[in-house]
């Protein structure tokens, strides 16, 4: 089964001996529980895969529908046949562009059958793969899913790692530049990468909790231990998310910080500039007054006009200053 305008990708068969064969839909159609278990693997665009689970795949709408889902929460649901469970997976693979975004990655697993889909390749997907090539033949199902799960949480240290080592390098672009210039939106960028790994990553650990319970009834306890050690993987990620959002919280605050000065800086301008012309603009405000007694007036009536003027201004500059003073404008923060 290769690639093709289907959108199936591959798909595997186990049978009891533990021998492992590729399959196509042939075989898929025509398969039995006695004939082992098979892992089908396939995107949401494939218009052969979305026929045969629709009408021959016997599962019911709904979990047909969250299986070719792309924005799915990690989730799980159990019912008597299986269990469907979403979860988000990171490539780290140089060729892709977007590898670093998380993948939704769809599952259906019950004890003859693992179905997987996936908005994009996945490489935990290849590695389980490649050890089936290799002659490392899970058992049964809940065998491949531990396996398959455990790869995907694995590659999410490359990923924490990366975007804590994206902030240092940003870290040392804003204490080294004098400015901030495009420093706030690639820190905006940043934020943006944290909360929305850390909105699924959450939940994802209580998904992998929620399969350590019986409800799982294709998990051995061998797989659930695999599962719980994969799901520290979880929770040193999800710790290191958060160092990674507070670690952004303090860059931001350090922008803010000098955006701040930067201002600061403007206005003082503005204020010594201010300072500067103001005894200018005081006496040309007191020399255009109408009012007699300006010294150099010539014909004036009332030559003490002019000084009870000022001593009216001296006394309400007094007054403010007592004012002000009670108020603790002159006390530093």
């Amino acid at each position: 089964m290769s690639t093709d305008a289907g959108g199936t990708i591959y798909a595997y068969q186990i049978d009891k001996s533990g021998k492992a064969q590729a399959i196509g839909w042939h075989e898929i159609r025509n398969w039995k529980p006695e004939n082992g278990y098979y892992w089908l693997v396939s995107r949401p665009d494939g218009a052969e895969t979305r026929r045969w689970l629709q009408s021959e795949s016997g599962l019911e709408p709904e979990v047909v529908n969250t299986l070719f889902s792309n924005d799915n929460r990690p989730q799980s649901i159990f019912s008597n046949t299986g269990t469907l469970i979403a979860l988000r997976a990171v490539n780290q693979s140089v060729s892709d562009e977007n590898d670093d975004e998380l993948t939704c990655v769809n599952i259906w697993v019950d004890n003859s059958r693992i179905i997987t889909i996936r908005t994009r390749k996945i490489l935990a997907c290849d590695d389980v793969r490649n050890e089936i090539k290799e002659g490392e033949i899970p058992r049964d199902t809940g065998e491949l899913f531990s396996r398959l799960v455990d790869r995907i949480m694995i590659r999410l240290a490359p990923f924490t790692s990366r975007i804590d080592h994206e902030l240092d390098l940003l870290e040392d672009k804003i204490l080294l530049s004098p400015t901030t210039g495009n420093s706030h939106h690639e820190l905006s960028v940043m934020r943006h990468r944290i909360i929305t790994a850390r909105r699924f990553l959450v939940p994802q650990h209580g998904v992998l909790s929620s399969l350590y319970s019986d409800r799982a009834f294709w998990l051995s306890d061998p797989c659930k231990r695999q599962l719980r050690e994969a799901n520290s993987h979880i929770n040193r990620a999800i710790e290191d998310i958060n160092a990674c959002r507070e670690h952004a919280a303090l860059l931001q605050d350090e922008i803010m910080a000098r955006m701040d000065r930067s201002m600061n800086r403007t206005m003082k301008i503005v204020a010594v500039f201010t300072a500067f012309l103001l005894p200018m603009n005081a006496v040309t405000s007191l020399l255009g007054t109408n009012i007699e007694g300006i010294p150099g007036q010539a014909g004036t009536n009332a030559p003490y006009g002019f000084l009870f003027e000022c001593l009216g201004l001296f006394l309400l500059m007094v007054v403010s200053y007592f004012v002000f003073k009670k108020l603790k404008w002159f006390d530093e923060d």
